[in-house]
């Protein structure tokens, strides 16, 4: 599954790399407090590595990628934020953390109050 998913994520980042070189440039977050980067560089590596546990998830035999499935919706949220940031809006610091508190308290809820975590195995 591993395999899968990296190389999905793998040739999506190299699709988006080439297709956001020429939008990369219009944006101005290389201003922004928390920029760290010298050029225009794309921001959607979250989406590559999304669609990669999506991926995944399309190869587990049926049943086994039940897990993985739940907590992927439970990353949604944050994964949203995260998105709506990435394509150039604007999303408040208060907004962003309000989305990992929901994504958070969803995957503690299913994890721990519906049962979720015995399906882990031993840590």
């Amino acid at each position: 599954m591993a395999e899968i998913a990296l190389s999905v994520s793998f040739f999506i980042s190299v699709i988006l790399v080439i297709l956001s070189r020429g939008q990369s440039h219009k944006r101005a977050d290389l201003l922004a407090v928390q920029a760290c980067h010298i050029k225009p560089t794309s921001r959607f590596g979250g989406v590559a590595v999304g669609l990669g546990l999506c991926g995944a998830l399309l190869v587990l035999p049926l049943g086994q990628g039940q897990l993985l499935l739940e907590l992927i919706l439970c990353a949604l949220p944050v994964f949203a934020a995260g998105v709506v940031e990435d394509t150039g809006r604007r999303v408040a610091p208060a907004w962003r953390l309000a989305a990992g508190i929901c994504s958070s308290f969803l995957a503690n809820h299913h994890l721990w109050h519906d049962g979720a975590a015995h399906r882990l195995g031993p840590l």
